[in-house]
């Protein structure tokens, strides 16, 4: 991967702007300091980002107060834009028509919405997802993951498990190199 790095652009999207000391931050091509949510329409908007087992600094952060392990009292306020809106920032300002697509993501219910928009607007660019889909089941419900799930396999859209456990790492790295 780092012989590849000169022609990877990595743009991460973090709305908790607590986690920006971190280094990843400091190698991104781009920071998206907004939250990805699309239950409204609106181009962007204020929302809580409820904190997760009381933790600040929690990967498990979210926009969903019916996620079982936030605390809707506890909070901060972030912005947020559509997927729609990404895309387009993403489109204009980064992208190739050469260019492929690995999303890493854990958006903490936010994945079926962003993996649908990419598809929809990047199409065969879109080589693979890496991360984690269990919160669409546990916060959307079993009938938007098998939807999700199916519209992945229908369009061939690769997924492998990948988080912070390190287990997950090589077949990660295997993957990533695979696609590009």
């Amino acid at each position: 991967i780092k012989k590849e790095l000169k022609n990877i652009v990595l743009i991460t999207v973090e709305p908790n702007f607590l986690h920006f000391c971190n280094t990843i931050y400091k190698k991104a091509s781009l920071v998206v300091p907004f939250a990805i949510d699309d239950r409204t329409n609106k181009s962007k908007s204020l929302v809580k980002l409820y904190i997760a087992n009381g933790d600040f600094l929690s990967q498990g952060n979210s926009i969903y107060d019916s996620k079982g392990n936030v605390d809707k009292n506890n909070f901060l306020s972030v912005f947020s834009i559509t997927s729609k809106h990404l895309m387009e920032i993403i489109k204009v300002n980064y992208l190739k028509p050469s260019s492929k697509i690995i999303l890493r993501i854990n958006c903490e219910g936010s994945e079926d919405s962003i993996i649908y928009n990419f598809k929809n607007n990047f199409s065969d660019q879109l080589v693979g997802v890496l991360g984690s889909l269990k919160d669409v089941r546990d916060i959307k419900g079993l009938k938007s993951y098998d939807n999700l799930i199916k519209f992945m396999d229908e369009n061939k859209i690769d997924f492998l498990p990948f988080s912070s456990d390190v287990n997950s790492w090589l077949e990660a790295h295997k993957f990533i190199i695979s696609k590009i």
